[in-house]
């Protein structure tokens, strides 16, 4: 037996079992015979249920892969590619307007200038969420970017000393000038 045509039992079982329950509140009692039958934990038949009852379609119960994809593996030279105009182009370029649509392209046309394949959009876009990604770690771990802007050191007593020149209405009377 295959691995498709096993999840395909699975799923017809399960739809067979919660099809009956309708669409009505399901009881405590009710789940723990749906668990009995399906062989599974009485809370996971409420799951299974909400998943069936919002695409009342076996296909709706088929396990879904949860988590981080794997990295396309591209030819040698084309990661080549990718990796200069991440790390070399990129960071020249300010002010692009679809800074993936330009690295798409740059790439793009230096692999064809190099006569390789192209990546896909998609694989360049997973190339540059780990760029950043890694980015974002080298400037976690910089002791001069964990200092919020703003921020003083003060060792002692009027090291920083602020004037505020804002205009205030103000009557001073001294008790000696007083006639």
């Amino acid at each position: 037996m295959s691995c498709s045509a096993a999840i395909t039992e699975r799923e017809i079982k399960i739809a067979s079992v919660l099809r009956p329950l309708g669409n009505g509140p399901l009881t405590r009692e009710q789940a723990l015979l749906a668990a009995q039958l399906l062989d599974v934990h009485w809370a996971h038949v409420y799951r299974l249920r909400r998943r069936f009852l919002a695409g009342p379609v076996t296909s709706s119960l088929a396990i879904h892969k949860t988590g981080r994809r794997a990295v396309h593996r591209l030819d040698p030279g084309v990661e080549a590619i990718v990796q200069i105009a991440l790390h070399q182009w990129m960071p020249q370029q300010i002010h692009l307007a679809h800074p993936l649509l330009d690295l798409c392209n740059e790439v793009g046309q230096r692999c064809t200038d190099a006569d390789l394949p192209q990546p896909s959009r998609n694989t360049v876009a997973e190339r540059w969420a780990l760029y950043c990604d890694e980015q974002q770690a080298l400037l976690a771990n910089d002791p001069k970017s964990q200092k919020a802007p703003g921020n003083f050191n003060v060792k002692s007593v009027l090291d920083i000393v602020q004037i505020d020149h804002t205009e205030a209405d103000a009557v001073i009377i001294e008790p000696w000038c007083q006639r």
